[in-house]
């Protein structure tokens, strides 16, 4: 095992990171969520870049299910959460699988990501709305939303 020490000057936070067969691209991941979550523009070259995700309420969504529109739902919750109940329509993608299965996502369809209160979906959304892709954060998550919802294992 061997312990890496990062450190950034921007946000002032030292992490002790300890490498054990972990890939160097999911160490990068998740100093990108801290960084922001830290913050809500990120640096480059001088220049601050505000990330404006787009969001979509609880109510909407269930809205648009009732009337049978298809929708890209990816639930990044984690095992147990789902198990407590889900979107029947949508699929389940840890948050921390995402870097790992990001293939498995379309990068032109609109994609609606889901949490419990809708921060891990929005780190979510900051990462693959950098990476390129049409995403959109469910404001509120799941504790908000009062559709109908199914355990993962009783979804087929």
């Amino acid at each position: 095992m061997r312990a890496v020490f990062v450190r950034s000057k921007s946000i002032r936070l030292k992490h002790r990171f300890v490498l054990d067969n972990l890939k160097l691209e999911r160490l990068a991941y998740w100093y990108y969520i801290v960084y922001i979550c830290y913050n809500a523009y990120i640096k480059i070259e001088g220049v601050y870049t505000m990330y404006e995700i787009k969001e979509i309420s609880p109510e909407e969504i269930q809205q648009k299910l009732e009337k049978g529109e298809k929708l890209e739902l990816i639930d990044v919750r984690e095992d147990e959460e789902v198990e407590a109940g889900m979107i029947p329509q949508a699929r389940h993608i840890r948050m921390n699988d995402i870097p790992d299965q990001i293939d498995a996502i379309d990068k032109e369809k609109e994609t609606i990501f889901i949490c419990r209160s809708g921060a891990r979906s929005g780190n979510v959304c900051a990462y693959l709305q950098d990476k390129g892709y049409n995403v959109v954060n469910m404001a509120g998550g799941m504790l908000d939303y009062n559709g109908e919802t199914k355990p993962k294992s009783q979804i087929v």
